[in-house]
């Protein structure tokens, strides 16, 4: 499996963007809100499931996007199905580590 990642280091904080590689560049839409899947957010680099387990271990805010991405993060144990979101069908999840 593959991810498209993104990843910021600020102040002590890995701060991680993981999407589904076939999401970037989609816009969706639901009602007034449109959110593009950007290349610029989520894209940085395609890593294979070994390398995203270790980035979700590790950082202190994740931001996700996508059936693949969310179930392999459920699995792993961080996060859980009742906090993911759906707009236009897409699922969406943020993690915060405390």
């Amino acid at each position: 499996m593959q991810f498209s990642i993104r990843t910021i280091n600020h102040q002590n904080n890995r701060i991680l963007n993981i999407c589904d590689p076939e999401l970037l560049g989609k816009i969706i839409v639901d009602g007034d809100l449109t959110i593009t899947i950007s290349k610029g957010y989520y894209g940085e680099k395609i890593i294979d499931d070994s390398e995203a387990r270790t980035l979700l271990e590790n950082s202190t805010s994740i931001n996700m996007v996508g059936e693949n991405t969310i179930s392999f993060s459920i699995g792993l144990g961080i996060g859980s199905k009742g906090a993911v979101k759906k707009i236009d069908n897409i699922p969406f999840l943020i993690v915060f580590k405390m």
